[in-house]
């Protein structure tokens, strides 16, 4: 559920104000006029809503805040210059919707946020995981099939996740070729 969002617009902000709409929704609507980047404390919202051009929307986007990032667009042509595909917000507002599709909206880009968060999470597991693998295949002689389940098994053993086995494997094999 959503309670609470951040309305960040540059001090010379565009004629019309998102929070009006927003605050129909029944959600918390806090606003502050801040230049780039989104501060850290946007953490403490359920989502970030930046009413800025289009070309300005990657200064306000690096560093990523651990929050939904959605994008107030007014009538901003998807064709025209300064906007980039490959920027990463989590949705698109318009002063057309209804509160119910503002609710929605936020509903769900919080959903897709949460749900690609926890896949980057199970990736850079991953990535500890065949990093260990390695070392065990190194180390050990073993095929990366017997790597694996050497790392299974001594999860087991130690009643941990096996990426904490791989991520311990790791630190260690490198903390050992670094005092050589």
């Amino acid at each position: 559920m959503i309670r609470s969002l951040l309305l960040i617009q540059p001090p010379a902000a565009n004629d019309t104000n998102p929070a009006h709409a927003l605050l129909g929704t029944g959600i918390q609507v806090r606003t502050q006029d801040i230049p780039a980047p989104i501060p850290q404390q946007a953490e403490r919202y359920d989502a970030v809503v930046l009413n800025v051009a289009p070309s300005q929307l990657k200064a306000y986007l690096y560093p990523r805040v651990k929050t939904p990032v959605l994008w107030w667009c007014e009538d901003h042509d998807p064709d025209s210059p300064p906007f980039q595909p490959e920027i990463e917000i989590d949705g698109i507002l318009c002063p057309q919707m209804t509160s119910s599709e503002y609710k929605w909206l936020l509903y769900l880009a919080v959903g897709h946020y949460r749900q690609r968060e926890q896949l980057l999470f199970k990736l850079e597991e991953r990535k500890w995981i065949e990093q260990a693998k390695k070392i065990v295949c190194e180390i050990k002689h073993l095929n990366e099939a017997e790597a694996y389940e050497f790392l299974r098994k001594q999860a087991m053993n130690e009643r941990k996740k096996i990426a904490d086995v791989a991520i311990s494997i790791v630190n260690v094999y490198q903390l050992l070729r670094k005092s050589k």
